[in-house]
């Protein structure tokens, strides 16, 4: 493996690299298609108008580095000005001192930096951890409006790039080379700027929590989300029933919510939960497989009934997905229709 690796150069690994991650992408899309949510969701998608930026305020956020573009652009702005690799190594300028600088930098200034970063990173987030906890106590806050607050402050993103940035600084360390690479050199001291200027938008957005304001704003804030999301929710149900009923038309079955033929045989799910999602798909190929009509007076004939939709809680007592004509009750339709349904189990009732 060695000796044919020698024959093949890192252009085509790459190139190689590239076509596989494209592949992934488009088996990841076809897959999508066939999902009953990701049409639904893709459909709304295209009803929202799409909304320009307000420059104004953007400039505003950064001035008062309260946004996460606002950390974002500044701590961009000082990796392009401490990027080394657009002047030549040894330059007498003023922008090749950075360059001078991290590489003359020894494995044992990474070892501190990494202690640096680690230490801060901590202590942060037990200060964090204390202000939290002051707030729930002082402010009487209610359960569901902490964890929306620091989803707010884009506290759990920040938390998770740092902790990225203390692992990958441990890289010029590792580096077997006399000289570590230039690169990993210079992300290693991008994560500690990175760091610092984290630190200070977390301290500035969670302080703004103790404004005695910031109660009702926030509680309006938040019922305003939830009711945002009970809307888009109420859509998405609606909209997923309407392509189920056509795509059910086209296949010469029918959705309805109403389970009223009672009298016919019933394919159950042997889970137990909520339907989550509808492989469009797989129930094509089930209503190809159906040969049999049901006894309705119905023109075209139609040859199955689907029940179940997404977010439907299935339990022992209510887990019927289609009623079926007997004629075409095996086990093979049975696993295929009860495929096409996607369950988040919690539990039986």
């Amino acid at each position: 493996m060695a000796h044919f690796a020698r024959f093949v150069s890192l252009r085509l690994w790459l190139v190689s690299g590239l076509q596989f991650l494209a592949l992934l992408v488009f088996l990841y899309q076809l897959r999508g298609r066939r999902s009953l949510a990701w049409r639904a969701r893709r459909f709304l998608a295209s009803l929202d108008e799409p909304t320009g930026i307000d420059v104004s305020e953007f400039v505003r956020s950064a001035l008062h580095f309260r946004t996460l573009p606002a950390l974002v652009t500044v701590w961009m702005v000082i990796a392009i000005a401490l990027y080394p690799f657009y002047v030549q190594s040894g330059s007498t300028r003023i922008l090749g001192y950075t360059r001078t600088i991290i590489e003359r930098a020894d494995t044992s200034f990474f070892a501190a930096l990494w202690a640096v970063q680690a230490t801060v990173l901590g202590v942060f987030l037990v200060i964090l951890t204390f202000i939290f906890q002051f707030i729930s106590l002082q402010r009487a806050y209610e359960t569901s409006l902490l964890p929306f607050l620091a989803e707010q402050a884009h506290i759990k993103p920040v938390i998770l790039i740092n902790l990225f940035f203390v692992v990958f600084e441990m890289a010029p360390m590792l580096i077997s080379a006399n000289t570590p690479l230039l690169l990993a050199k210079y992300l290693a001291i991008l994560g500690l700027v990175f760091a610092v200027l984290s630190a200070s938008h977390l301290l500035i957005r969670v302080l703004d929590l103790l404004r005695p304001e910031m109660i009702d704003e926030s509680l309006m804030a938040l019922v305003r989300r939830d009711l945002g999301k009970e809307l888009e929710e109420e859509q998405f149900l609606n909209v997923s029933a309407a392509i189920l009923s056509e795509e059910c038309t086209s296949w010469a079955m029918e959705y309805s919510a109403m389970d009223l033929l009672t009298a016919l045989p019933a394919i159950r799910s042997t889970a137990v939960g909520r339907i989550v999602d509808i492989d469009l798909s797989r129930l094509r190929h089930f209503g190809r497989n159906l040969r049999g009509t049901l006894p309705m007076e119905s023109t075209p004939p139609v040859k199955a009934r689907v029940i179940a939709m997404i977010s439907d809680e299935l339990t022992r007592q209510r887990n019927v997905l289609a009623r079926i004509p007997a004629i075409d009750r095996n086990l093979r339709n049975e696993r295929l229709l009860r495929r096409a349904f996607t369950i988040e189990q919690h539990g039986e009732n």
